[in-house]
Formats: structure tokens, sequence, C-alpha cells
């Protein structure tokens, strides 16, 4: 199993082209649909969890929507609950690795995904 942020780009929610951080486009069924309520024409960004045999679509084993968010979107954020950042390959996306600090209520309760677009 790999798991690798991607590009999942769908037309009318079907998707047409699925490519990773290292700008490899990943093969897979056609008719596939995508999960996610958006515009007809999109790009989603996730995680995604996958098993792939040489020569075969990659067989889907789940996927994470991650949330891309604008620079400019981010003067609220506390720089100091950053672990790590890194580079996507493709030089497209800044990643990062943040903590949330002890104490606050949603912490368990809510799923939390944070990006930053430049």
């Amino acid at each position: 199993m790999k798991a690798e942020m991607c590009d999942i780009y769908a037309s009318n929610s079907y998707v047409t082209k699925i490519v990773t951080d290292a700008d490899v486009e990943l093969p897979f069924t056609q008719g596939l649909r995508l999960n996610v309520v958006s515009a007809a024409d999109t790009i989603v960004r996730c995680m995604l969890y996958y098993n792939e045999i040489p020569t075969e679509p990659i067989s889907i084993q789940s996927s994470v929507e991650v949330k891309v968010i604008d620079a400019a979107d981010t003067l609220k954020f506390n720089r100091d609950y950053i672990l790590s950042r890194w580079e996507s390959r493709n030089k497209k996306y800044i990643n990062f690795q943040i903590e949330e600090k002890q104490g606050v209520d949603s912490l368990y309760s809510e799923k939390k995904y944070y990006s930053v677009v430049k």
C-alpha cells in the first residue's frame, strides 16, 4: 500500500486524472466517481491510500481530502505550532505538520486539516 499526496482532477463528478506530487499520473479504472461536493470541473487535493500493481490500474483503499487555503488566510495562524514542513516534489505545495495545544475542546472531536498556498 502507498500513501501519497495527490491532485485528483474531475469533470461532472467523474475522475479524469490523478497526479502525484512527483508529477506521476496514476492509472485508474474508468468511471471512478469523486465523492466530494464540488463544482462540475474541479481539482481536489488529498492524501490517497492505494495499492499499486505494475501494468494494472491502482486500487484505491481510501482518501482524505485536504483543505487548501490561500496564504492571506493564514494571518492568525500561530507559527509556533509548526512541527515540520516540506515542499512537494513538483514544488506546487508546502505541507505542514502542526501540533494542537492541549486544552482545546474540539481536539479529539473534530478533524483538522491545514495547508498554505502562496
